[in-house]
């Protein structure tokens, strides 16, 4: 797989740094919505990934249930923070995403992902 930097167009009128800091106020990890519309199953999360400090790795795993109808396409983008992102598996009924941070903190971080899985019904 190779790493990416997909751009992922964000329709909604939200101001994401205010969805981030509501996010961090709130001790909130994760953010998803569901939603099947015109025969695509699409879910779309905001995660918050905390790294220890020296940590450059984080693995997301993100569980879908019920499974979708098809093994889906994903696309992620890093939404704060500054990493490499690779789709490691996509299941019908899961989502493995390795982040890796372009640089080493002395002290602990947070990177936050956004991500769209989805997958049209058959």
């Amino acid at each position: 797989m190779l790493w990416s930097g997909a751009t992922i167009e964000i329709t909604d009128s939200i101001d994401i740094d205010q969805e981030i800091e509501q996010l961090i106020s709130d001790g909130i990890v994760q953010k998803i919505t569901r939603s099947v519309d015109d025969g695509t199953d699409r879910l779309v999360g905001i995660f918050r990934c905390d790294l220890e400090t020296g940590q450059t790795r984080y693995v997301l795993n993100v569980p879908i249930h019920p499974p979708m109808p098809g093994v889906p396409e994903v696309e992620t983008m890093i939404i704060r923070g500054s990493a490499r992102t690779r789709i490691t598996n996509s299941e019908k009924f899961g989502v493995r995403i390795e982040i890796v941070a372009n640089d080493t903190y002395d002290q602990p971080f947070s990177l936050f992902l956004e991500t769209v899985i989805y997958s049209f019904n058959q």
